[in-house]
């Protein structure tokens, strides 16, 4: 990519970040304009940065969450300005960052849901910096980068980038929302909880939610990992369970042997399928929409007849409105579980369809998946999930298109990555 192409992107992606902060911040958009409201709130504001009770820093998981929240802005502004020095693309990022934070923290005053803080502006300027710092550094480094043994090694053979970027979700998910703990108290009491529950898993549909990206893993790992297919597995299984003895750290999760089961068997699928080449593609969508259909469904409890009109009436048509109210625990893990299905119904329907049809099926299959919760007693329909669903079958498909190219015009790559 020429350095035109970059800023292009990097304007794009300023656009893009910009309008998902502001977006994201002000859900669910109710606005309450009196004046004596807006002085009240404003007497409230929190004007402490962090929080410390009991000489434990409180609040974690917001910290990483408002500095993750501007990491986009941050590249974006970096890539957009063609910036190859550190400290310039620091200070115009911490700049930036914090101007968008103090106009979305004032948003929020006019807001009957929302709070004011200054450890938001901080820590969103903080994480805008550091993003374009590292962004102008990798700027800087990645001509050599790509002519160095390991970028011809991830050009020549498009699986390792797949297995390190899958690898790199399933990691964010398990460890979300992050509010990690070394506390002896907080070790004792995940362990006890595992303990006495050490399967893990709460049904199939977390069975489920779990083995796929894994089924995704093993699929890529065949690539990857060199010798016979159960060392591929081998890796797989020790990643699940590396994460899940790392779950004990992290005050909000409790490991379990059940994830690490649906995990194993979900990369042996995978691992099973990949021979198979273009023969697998229809059963391996069939059993994906069935997945997909069983994790969205669960608990197959119906509505009752009396209760499904007063439910289709009373949804929110707002993207991601749901998540407002889970802001602090389960948006990234839930984010992954929701899109990650998608990327591989998305590439499997494009080895079928091409791209655009592909794109188009597996959101038709997310809209219906999503309008048939308003039957589902325990379900909430987010419109937030369908958009989910295009941008991962987007993904899915822009990946098979690039290793389809890969294997179509480069010679090098093995005979496993052109089948």
């Amino acid at each position: 990519m020429d350095d035109a192409a970059v800023r292009r992107a990097g304007r794009l992606g300023l656009i893009a970040a910009t309008a998902f902060i502001l977006y994201g911040t002000t859900i669910p958009w109710r606005f309450d304009l009196d004046p004596s409201a807006v002085a009240r709130r404003f007497g409230s504001v929190d004007w402490a940065v962090v929080h410390v009770v009991g000489g434990r820093l409180r609040g974690l998981p917001d910290i990483v969450a408002n500095c993750l929240f501007f990491v986009p802005l941050g590249a974006s502004y970096a890539m957009a300005r063609g910036l190859t020095r550190v400290a310039p693309a620091a200070v115009g990022g911490l700049l930036l960052g914090a101007a968008l934070s103090c106009v979305v923290e004032a948003l929020q005053l006019l807001t009957v849901d929302r709070t004011t803080q200054l450890g938001d502006v901080v820590f969103n300027a903080s994480g805008c910096a550091a993003a374009a710092g590292l962004t102008a550094r990798f700027q800087r480094r990645l001509p050599a980068l790509m002519s160095s043994a390991m970028g011809r090694w991830f050009r020549s053979t498009p699986a390792h980038a797949a297995f390190a970027l899958v690898a790199f979700a399933i990691a964010l998910r398990s460890l979300a929302p992050f509010d990690v703990s070394i506390d002896v108290g907080s070790v004792k009491s995940s362990i006890k909880a595992f303990l006495d529950a050490p399967l893990g898993l709460a049904g199939p549909a977390e069975a489920v939610v779990v083995g796929v990206p894994f089924l995704i893993l093993g699929f890529v790992a065949a690539d990857v990992v060199p010798g016979p297919r159960w060392r591929a597995l081998l890796a797989c299984v020790a990643l699940a369970g590396s994460l899940e003895g790392a779950q004990v750290f992290v005050a909000s999760r409790t490991p379990g042997v059940g994830e690490v089961l649906a995990a194993g068997l979900g990369a042996a699928v995978g691992l099973l399928a990949r021979p198979l080449g273009a023969a697998a593609a229809r059963p391996a969508i069939l059993a994906l929409v069935a997945m997909a259909a069983a994790e969205a469904l669960a608990p197959f409890t119906l509505a009752t007849p009396e209760s499904i009109e007063a439910r289709a009436t009373s949804q929110s048509l707002v993207p991601f409105a749901a998540y407002y109210a889970d802001l602090r625990q389960h948006v990234l893990d839930d984010v992954i579980d929701q899109a990650l299905p998608y990327v591989l119904l998305g590439a499997l329907l494009a080895s079928r369809f091409g791209g655009r049809r592909a794109v188009l099926l597996a959101t038709g299959v997310g809209v219906v998946l999503e309008g048939a919760q308003i039957f589902v007693a325990t379900r909430v329909v987010d419109v937030g999930d369908v958009v989910l669903a295009a941008l991962g079958a987007s993904l899915g498909a822009a990946a098979h298109a690039r290793v389809h190219r890969a294997a179509r015009g480069d010679a090098t790559l093995p005979a496993t990555a052109r089948a």
